[in-house]
């Protein structure tokens, strides 16, 4: 598969606490973070129905999926961290959001065994966003 972009990022999502909570909480900054109630961008009338919270991996895009996760893994898997995250799942909805464009329709993506028992011990959901170029 030419991949021709890769991208990754962890999301916490809450109608209980703010993006500032999430912060303090994990003691790592958002990339971005957005309030509820606050418009989702540009001219829309639309606006957050909950507090978003969202850790980009901020590697290349050209670097394969999975150096995208492990570098996410890095920053908020550590012993004070995850039991911080299994914490804030009792009031927030957590996903890796990964995010694949490549050149030819079809593909194959894969995780070392130990990438996914990584992945696996955070309390998240897994979205893949592909992308037909």
């Amino acid at each position: 598969m030419a991949v021709i972009l890769s991208r990754a990022s962890i999301r916490i999502m809450s109608r209980e606490l703010r993006p500032d909570d999430i912060s303090a909480a994990l003691g790592v900054p958002p990339t971005e973070a957005f309030e509820a109630g606050s418009p989702v961008g540009g001219r829309s009338t639309r606006v957050y129905e909950q507090s978003v919270w969202i850790l980009e991996s901020g590697i290349s895009p050209d670097r394969p999926l999975v150096d995208h996760l492990t570098s996410l893994l890095a920053r908020v898997q550590d012993e004070s961290t995850l039991p911080t995250l299994r914490k804030l799942s009792d009031h927030c909805e957590i996903d890796w959001i990964c995010f694949l464009s490549h050149a030819d329709g079809q593909g194959t993506v894969g995780f070392p065994a130990d990438v996914l028992q990584r992945l696996a011990a955070v309390p998240a959901g897994l979205v893949l966003d592909l992308y037909d170029e």
